[in-house]
């Protein structure tokens, strides 16, 4: 029997209110891998240094579903925007109602594959023989909407919406291209709703945005590299009075991620993490999403049950317990210049000096790390130059009065002075502190 889209819930939500679902919606998020989601944190063991960290990947998948749909909404009654769907697409009420839904659907599912304490779990997933690389939580998701018995719940609608739709939209497909944007993208409902619902919990404010104002100035333009109005690819951005609203976006996914993801005190705990898993999983690694039921099977609490019962047998388990985490002793950071060339410099050349920079930077690093280890004092060097920030991989796109779309790192002089951020921070063990830091006391005595 389908279950009718006739609205019967409302959801109690911080950030937002209330959060209005349907009765088809309801059996979705009633549904044992969907409720899974509530015993996976949002931010892993984030807690250890924000004590209000302990928010869910549950309810931002409630709150990613509530922004995607205010954005969808704020799309399409923007007269710019309507009239360039209805140029392009011819979309009439209808369609644009089934795409509403669908884009409700994906934001609520799009997190439903994460693994125990969200992306650390991404450290121990097993290798993809066909891709040649470690599988991620998205291909999880998939698994569970096409393998699990989430597949019937979803199908069970008067709507006409199917599992494979909604993988298309993950996908993007050249026909709902623009829709995932709304789902992910530099400018994504995932991201909207996780740097205020992260800040909110944490206690900071990193990570608030002018989110209404944001929703106001979101446009959608063509590609002018791909064809023209009628041809070109359509992306989603902000229009030009949306330039400062689009820059503090940026800073406060920046900030969020230097302050609270990079937290010294957070990257210690997902080294601990990871260890801890690889002691206590099969083969050190999850379960592939070949098998979608065994991998179900694992949340925060049963990661956490096993690590409490390894704790005697495990260092890494006991310091998570005891919250005796191993401890930051000397660090670098840097955002990284932009690589423009000056007058009469090749772009080469001016690359080649920025790089020189970041090898002597992590150099540095890495010398320290071998004098800590001549001192036979064990050090883990956190890395992370290739992971987190890279302000050239977060455009956003600015749709110009005629419809045409440019990057905002050529209207915006922050866009332009902002490059990579990259970090290194040695650890040492609780024990070793003190003769860590006289170590590298004296050794800076000699490098002044």
């Amino acid at each position: 029997m389908a279950l009718h889209s006739k609205q019967t819930s409302e959801i109690r939500d911080p950030i937002y209110g209330f959060i209005k679902i349907d009765e088809w919606e309801r059996t979705i998020i009633d549904a044992p891998e969907f409720q899974r989601l509530r015993r996976i944190q949002q931010l892993a063991l984030t807690s250890m240094a924000f004590p209000g960290a302990l928010h869910t990947r549950f309810e931002h998948s409630l709150g990613a579903m509530h922004m995607a749909t205010v954005m969808y909404d704020a799309i399409i009654e923007n007269p710019k925007n309507k009239k360039l769907l209805k140029d392009r697409f011819g979309y009439k009420k209808p369609q644009l109602a089934h795409n509403r839904r669908l884009v409700r659907l994906a934001a609520l599912l799009h997190d439903v594959g994460h693994g125990p304490f969200s992306h650390v779990a991404e450290r121990v997933m097993p290798f993809n023989d066909k891709e040649r690389k470690p599988f991620k939580h998205e291909d999880y998701t998939f698994a569970i909407l096409r393998q699990s018995p989430l597949r019937d719940v979803i199908e069970k609608n008067d709507v006409g919406i199917d599992v494979e739709q909604i993988v298309e939209l993950f996908e993007a497909t050249e026909e709902n291209m623009l829709w995932k944007e709304i789902i992910s993208s530099q400018l994504d409902a995932d991201r909207g709703d996780y740097l205020l619902r992260d800040s909110h919990h944490i206690g900071v404010q990193y990570g608030v945005y002018d989110y209404p104002r944001l929703l106001n100035t979101l446009a959608l333009g063509y590609d002018p590299e791909t064809g023209d109005i009628e041809t070109g690819e359509l992306k989603l951005g902000i229009f030009e009075d949306g330039l400062r609203v689009a820059e503090s976006f940026i800073i406060a996914r920046y900030l969020i991620l230097t302050q609270v993801a990079l937290h010294k005190t957070r990257r210690a705990f997902d080294y601990h993490l990871e260890q801890a898993m690889k002691e206590i999983l099969p083969s050190s690694k999850l379960p592939k999403p070949s098998r979608i039921e065994r991998y179900l099977g694992y949340d925060d609490y049963v990661v956490l049950n096993k690590i409490r019962r390894k704790k005697d047998k495990s260092e890494d388990c006991k310091a998570i317990l005891d919250r005796r985490q191993i401890r930051p002793v000397y660090e670098k950071e840097i955002i990284s210049k932009k690589t423009e060339p000056q007058e009469g410099q090749r772009v080469e050349e001016s690359f080649s000096e920025e790089e020189e920079r970041i090898r002597e930077e992590k150099k540095e690093v890495e010398e320290v790390s071998e004098l800590l280890k001549r001192k036979r004092i064990w050090v883990h060097l956190d890395d992370v130059e290739k992971s987190w920030y890279d302000i050239d991989a977060t455009e956003i796109l600015v749709t110009s009065n005629h419809g045409e779309v440019g990057l905002l790192s050529d209207r915006s002089n922050i866009m332009k002075n902002m490059g990579p951020f990259k970090a290194w921070r040695l650890y040492v063990k609780p024990e070793a502190k003190k003769k860590a830091d006289y170590a590298i006391r004296r050794w800076r005595e000699t490098h002044v």
